[in-house]
């Protein structure tokens, strides 16, 4: 099968709530569009798993976007809808989400999440664009 669909393949899911989007899956080389990107999967330490390299984390700021460096392999997990990072990291990440929203965070209602807040009272809130940056590819969450 491999060589069938020379080694490449791609995949776009759609939200769940979504009614007028579908998801795709897309065996082979012809996948085009305006927003397609595309990286190279590293060889990891576990073949069942597909490996990327993260450069860099990147968020938009209210005065300078903020730049953080990772350089490490990832695994892409598209069963769960959970980012994990290593602690230096998220805490760069979370450092530079509370400096771009700007606004004072409330205790999470939901265990394991510290990044809250209640934007009823803060008008039109608009979160920061974040974005990871991958060889070749960069996608905006």
């Amino acid at each position: 099968m491999p060589i069938k669909i020379n080694c490449k393949f791609s995949y776009c899911l759609a939200p769940l709530t979504s009614d007028d989007v579908s998801s795709k899956l897309t065996f082979g080389a012809d996948v085009t569009g305006s927003k397609v990107v595309s990286t190279p999967f590293e060889i990891g330490e576990r073949p069942t798993f597909y490996h990327l390299t993260l450069d860099s984390i990147s968020v938009e700021g209210r005065d300078n976007p903020v730049q953080i460096p990772v350089g490490m392999d990832v695994i892409i997990d598209s069963g769960t809808t959970l980012t994990m990072l290593p602690s230096n990291i998220y805490n760069d990440l979370r450092a530079a989400l509370v400096n771009a929203i700007g606004l004072n965070t409330i205790p999470s209602p939901i265990e394991g999440y510290d990044l809250c807040y209640n934007t009823e009272s803060s008008g039109q809130f608009s979160p920061p664009n974040v974005a990871f940056q991958f060889q070749g590819a960069e996608v905006v969450l």
